[in-house]
């Protein structure tokens, strides 16, 4: 048995990386820790400026993400080195999963939201409970194994998101979706050519109308 001693406050959460011989440590004295299995500190992970909540490692091992009271994330190497910094929570962050093919980070926190992210940093969606009338604490998030829902615990329950695709092909389609009332719109002011747009993903609000400079086929 190893005793793995070095953090100077709590340690509030654990983590095996996939090989499983490496742990992570996730402290109050602002700091993460990387052990191997003899109880020997690897590296010391520092740039949060608060608690350390939770610690989690990608699916192979080469990644970690932690989440703190100071508002952020972080993505961090195996070696111990800050890969982005994740910023947009208006409060403490709780809990942090990976997506289940490494693309995203997930991140829940006291401002009742839970985000989706890019390992980048860029934050892509922000889901939460549309119905509340007043904010609740998001104490932890999980993927499903399809990558394709989002679950998050809070005080006494649980919420569940379903994800919509994010790759180009469908975010062009939503993004087409979105502008159909304005596209649709004769008396919107532009022009055929700007309003072919989205010709391919709204086929039906074009009718017949041929667009200036398109071929006939004839």
């Amino acid at each position: 048995m190893a005793v793995l001693a070095g953090h100077q406050s709590p340690v509030w959460d654990v983590a095996f990386n996939a090989p499983g011989d490496r742990l992570a440590t996730a402290s109050a004295d602002q700091t993460v820790r990387l052990w191997n299995l003899k109880g020997e500190t690897v590296a010391v992970l520092t740039g949060h400026q608060s608690r350390v909540w939770q610690v989690r490692f990608n699916a192979q091992g080469d990644r970690l993400a932690t989440v703190s009271d100071d508002g952020t994330a972080r993505l961090w190497d195996a070696q111990g080195n800050v890969r982005a910094v994740f910023e947009g929570h208006q409060g403490a962050v709780r809990g942090v999963s990976f997506s289940p093919d490494g693309r995203w980070l997930a991140t829940a926190g006291e401002d009742g939201t839970v985000r989706l992210w890019e390992m980048r940093g860029r934050q892509v969606a922000e889901f939460q409970d549309s119905q509340q009338n007043f904010q609740k604490r998001l104490f932890s998030v999980s993927f499903s194994p399809d990558g394709r829902s989002l679950a998050a615990a809070e005080d006494g329950t649980v919420r569940l998101w379903a994800i919509e695709p994010l790759d180009l092909p469908h975010l062009l389609q939503r993004s087409c979706t979105w502008l159909q009332p304005y596209l649709a719109n004769l008396n919107s002011g532009l022009s055929e050519r700007d309003r072919s747009v989205c010709r391919d993903r709204l086929p039906g609000i074009y009718g017949n109308r041929s667009v200036p400079g398109e071929s006939s086929g004839e």
